[in-house]
């Protein structure tokens, strides 16, 4: 991604009152080979998470409460993580075979998803 790329994304970032977000594909890929379904945008980092499983007879998913979080050297991202992030937290990257086509139907499904997310490119 060039200058006018980024340009642009911050451009439409200010536009729509929202922040430009620069998500590198190859996070995608750390996330899949440790089997992580969940990033959050607000804590960054570049593994993703699982969140927490909870409940007994029906399984659900606690997005407060990330697990496989840590990244290489022990480094934690999401230690300020709590239930308030969910607004920019997207999931279901097991779904999805590229950065590209989970961040747009991922996003898609957020009404009020406070980042512009671009995906720079290698030229």
């Amino acid at each position: 991604m060039g200058f006018l790329g980024v340009a642009l994304t911050h451009g439409l970032a200010r536009q729509t009152g929202k922040e430009a977000y620069f998500f590198s594909r190859f996070n995608f890929g750390r996330m899949k080979e440790r089997n992580n379904t969940h990033f959050c945008f607000l804590c960054g980092g570049v593994v993703g998470f699982k969140p927490e499983k909870v409940g007994r007879l029906f399984k659900r998913r606690d997005l407060a409460k990330p697990l496989d979080c840590l990244e290489d050297g022990g480094w934690n991202p999401m230690k300020k993580h709590d239930a308030s992030h969910a607004v920019a937290v997207i999931g279901n990257a097991n779904k999805y075979g590229n950065v590209w086509d989970w961040l747009e139907k991922e996003i898609g499904k957020k009404k009020d998803f406070p980042f512009i997310v671009s995906v720079p490119s290698i030229d």
